[in-house]
C-alpha cells in the first residue's frame, strides 16, 4: 500500500462514513441510467426488484447484456463478473454448447406437457457423475429440490424433526442465520452450530428424520466444514436412523463428483441446482433407490411430485450440454487451481494493508468478510465496481470457469479506492450502446483467430490501468485478474477439442460424439478439499 493510501485509510467511524458517502456519490454520478431505471422499478416492485440479495446502496446496477465472463450495464459500463449469479453462472453468460443445445430444443417446441427423452438422458448423466445418486428427479430450483428432499425424508422415516446448522441456507424458505426467518416453512427444526462436532450431541438428542448440511456454506459466508465434521455427522446419522441430506446446489462445482466425492462422505439424499442448468432454471434431488422408490407409483410408491416445469425442454437440454460437453475434470480442476492461487493472495493483500477484512472459502467459492464494521465490505464492493469487477454484496463471489484474458498492464490500485483517495470518474470506460445479438469482446488485433492462454499466471488484485493512463479508460487490452510472469501466450482453438453430442444434428454443429462415462469408470479419482 502506498504512502498516499495509508494517509487516507479511514481510522474512525466518521472517516469511514465519509468514505462510504464519497463512494456513493461517485457511483451515482457514473450511473444515471441505472438510477432512473431503479426509480421506475420501485413504483411497481417492492424494493425495486424480486431478489433481495441483489439490492445495493444507493441503488443496484441495471445490467443490459452479458457475454462470456463480462456484463455491460445500462450506462454502458463494462465489468468482469465475479458474482457468477450466486454460482449459477459458472460457465459465463452465453456458453456455446448450451446455446446450440437450447436452439435445437426450441426447434422441437417447448412448454410440452409430456415426458420426453431428455429427462432420461439427463438422469443418466447425473447418476453417472454422483456416486450416491442411484435415482433422481428434477425440479425448477435448488429450493424446490431441498423442500422435496425434506418431504421425502419425513415420509420415509415417519419422524418430524429436521436437523440444520446455523448459517445454513437451503432456499428462501429454508434460511437459518442468527435471526428468525418468518418465511421458513413450518417444519420442526433443530438448529446446531456448524462445523462443531461437540454440538452434534445436542442435535441428535432429538428424534430427527434427517439432517441437512452444506459441505461449504454458500450464502452463510463460504465457510467450509472440516472433513472430520462431515464424517462424524455421517456416523451419527447411521447410529440414529436419521437420513443425511447433502445440499450440493452450490458445492457440486468443487469436484467432478461433487463435494461428497472430495470429502469422502456418502449422503442418503443429494440436492442439486444452479450451474448444472447453465443459467437456466434447474434443480434436482436424488439418492438411494429405496428412498426414491416412494415416487414410483407404478411400483407402489405413495408420493406425488408435481411441477409444470420440472422437465422443461430448455432446462433439460442446457443441463445435458453442460454435463456432456463442458464440465470435464480438467475444467473444474483448472478453476479450483486458479482460485486457490487467488484466495491467499487476496487475503495477504488485505491483511498487509491493515484493512479489517478477511477471506474465507475453498476452491472457486470465496468471499471477503468485514472483521468489525460491515461498511468495510460495502466499501470493498464499490471499490471493485469502480475497478471494473461486478460482485454480490459478499465479494468476490463465485469465479467462472473461463476467466478473462490476461492483460499486460499494471493493476488498478484497488487499495487506493478503498482508502477513498481521489481518482477520475468512470466516464471513459464505455461499451458500445448498440449491442449485437452476441456482443463481441474487444481484443487486440494480434488475438484474432486464437485464444491467449497465460503460462504460469500470477494472480493480482484489481482491474488494470492503461500504461501511464487513467483508471477505467478503455483500450484494446482487457481488465483481468491475471497477469503474465513471462509475457508469453499459448494458442488453442476457441472451442477446444471435439465436443460430444446427444444427437447427430447437434454433433455435426459441435464437432464430435461420445457416450457418457458409466458409473464406477476411471474418470473419477480421489481428491480431498483442504479448507
Amino acid at each position: 500500500m502506498s504512502d498516499t493510501t495509508a494517509q487516507h485509510v479511514p481510522t474512525d467511524d466518521r472517516s469511514l462514513s465519509l468514505a462510504i458517502d464519497r463512494a456513493h456519490r461517485r457511483y451515482r454520478a457514473a450511473r444515471p441510467v441505472s438510477q432512473a431505471l431503479d426509480e421506475r422499478a420501485r413504483r411497481v416492485l417492492p424494493g425495486g426488484g424480486t431478489r433481495t440479495v441483489l439490492e445495493l446502496d444507493p441503488f443496484p446496477i441495471k445490467v443490459e447484456r452479458g457475454s462470456g465472463a463480462r456484463v455491460v450495464d445500462a450506462d454502458g459500463l463494462e465489468y468482469v463478473d465475479l458474482c457468477g449469479n450466486s454460482t449459477a453462472g459458472l460457465l459465463g453468460h452465453d456458453p456455446r454448447p448450451e446455446r446450440l443445445a437450447i436452439e435445437e430444443a426450441l426447434d422441437g417446441g417447448w412448454s410440452i406437457g409430456a415426458t420426453h427423452a431428455r429427462e432420461a438422458e439427463l438422469a443418466e448423466l447425473v447418476c453417472a457423475r454422483f456416486d450416491s445418486i442411484e435415482q433422481v428427479r428434477f425440479t425448477s430450483s435448488g429450493t424446490e429440490a431441498n423442500l422435496m428432499a425434506l418431504g421425502l425424508a419425513r415420509h420415509a422415516t415417519g419422524r418430524s424433526g429436521v436437523g440444520l446448522f446455523t448459517g445454513g441456507y437451503h432456499g428462501g424458505v429454508l434460511a437459518f442465520d442468527h435471526d428468525v426467518n418468518p418465511l421458513d416453512v413450518p417444519h420442526r427444526f433443530v438448529v446446531a452450530p456448524y462445523d462443531d462436532i461437540d454440538g452434534l450431541d445436542e442435535l441428535f438428542a432429538d428424534d430427527l428424520t434427517c439432517v441437512v448440511v452444506e459441505a461449504v456454506q454458500g450464502a452463510g459466508g463460504y465457510h467450509p466444514a472440516r472433513p472430520e465434521f462431515l464424517r462424524a455427522l455421517r456416523e451419527r446419522c447411521d447410529a440414529t436412523g436419521a437420513l443425511l441430506v447433502l445440499d450440493e446446489v452450490m458445492t457440486s462445482r468443487l469436484h467432478p463428483g461433487g463435494a461428497q466425492q472430495a470429502y469422502g462422505v456418502r449422503p442418503d439424499l443429494t440436492t442439486l441446482g444452479k450451474y448444472l442448468g447453465a443459467g437456466m432454471s434447474f434443480g434436482a434431488f436424488g439418492g438411494r433407490r429405496d428412498l426414491m422408490a416412494h415416487f414410483d407409483r407404478r411400483g407402489g410408491g405413495e408420493l406425488v411430485h408435481a411441477g409444470t416445469f420440472n422437465n422443461d425442454v430448455v432446462s433439460m437440454a442446457a443441463a445435458i450440454a453442460t454435463l456432456r460437453h463442458v464440465l470435464d475434470d480438467g475444467e473444474l480442476d483448472a478453476l479450483d487451481a486458479r482460485a486457490d492461487r487467488f484466495r491467499p493472495r487476496l487475503h495477504e493483500v488485505l491483511t498487509t494493508a491493515g484493512l479489517p477484512l478477511h477471506v474465507t472459502g475453498t476452491g472457486s467459492m470465496l468471499t471477503v468478510h468485514a472483521d468489525r464494521d460491515s461498511r468495510w465490505r460495502d466499501l470493498l464492493v464499490h471499490a471493485l465496481l469502480e475497478a471494473g469487477f461486478l460482485t454480490g454484496r459478499s465479494p468476490p463471489g463465485a469465479l467462472p470457469v473461463r476467466a478473462p484474458r490476461p492483460a499486460a498492464r499494471p493493476p488498478l490500485p484497488l487499495l487506493e479506492l478503498l482508502a477513498g483517495a481521489p481518482h477520475p470518474a468512470l466516464a471513459g470506460r464505455r461499451a458500445a450502446r448498440a449491442p449485437p445479438r452476441r456482443p463481441a469482446v474487444r481484443r487486440p488485433p494480434s488475438w484474432r483467430g486464437r485464444t491467449a492462454v497465460p503460462r504460469e499466471p500470477e494472480v493480482v488484485v484489481g482491474a488494470a490501468l492503461p500504461r501511464g493512463g487513467v483508471p477505467g479508460r478503455r483500450t484494446d487490452e482487457e481488465p483481468s485478474l491475471l497477469r503474465h510472469r513471462s509475457g508469453e501466450t499459448a494458442e488453442r482453438p476457441d472451442l477446444g477439442p471435439p465436443i460430444p453430442s446427444r444427437s447427430p444434428a447437434l454433433a455435426r454443429r459441435l464437432g464430435g460424439c461420445e457416450e457418457p462415462t458409466p458409473r464406477g469408470g476411471d474418470r473419477r479419482r480421489d481428491a480431498v478439499i483442504k479448507p
